[in-house]
């Protein structure tokens, strides 16, 4: 299957979102959720710190806990994604350890992408569609 689909963030407030420990599918779209759309500073221990798009500033800790995973597995996880260049981890200061998914504009467009990619999509079926009612309507008169 190709193509892509668009995933409010909304989603995380669906009341079986977090009823249950995520599988590594689910934790992986939740890195997705969680990734900042757009750069934003922010202070974390009265330490400013800028955060970019595609980037989270959340540790082993408040995924696990998010999660309902252990620790360890977590950290494993993350190690994991790291070895397959999903994400790269960076530690900006001692109490912030900012995760970056790599390609995010291949999960995540820009809103006036997503916009435009939309409208022409629907100008294609408009025409097509036209092109097909035409081409039906040739039929009939001929017959």
């Amino acid at each position: 299957m190709e193509g892509w689909i668009k995933i409010h963030r909304d989603l995380q407030n669906w009341r079986f979102y977090f009823g249950e420990p995520f599988t590594r599918t689910q934790a992986w779209l939740d890195l997705l959720l969680l990734a900042y759309f757009k750069e934003t500073t922010m202070y974390i221990h009265n330490i400013e710190t800028t955060i970019n798009r595609g980037e989270l500033p959340h540790g082993i800790e408040f995924l696990s806990k998010r999660w309902k995973w252990g620790q360890r597995k977590t950290r494993t996880f993350l190690v994991t994604l790291e070895k397959e260049l999903m994400i790269t981890r960076k530690t900006q200061h001692q109490y912030c350890t900012v995760t970056t998914i790599l390609n995010y504009e291949k999960y995540q467009m820009s809103e006036e992408l997503t916009q435009e990619l939309t409208k022409g999509l629907t100008q294609d079926k408009y025409k097509k569609e036209k092109k097909e009612k035409n081409n039906s309507l040739n039929k009939e008169l001929v017959q």
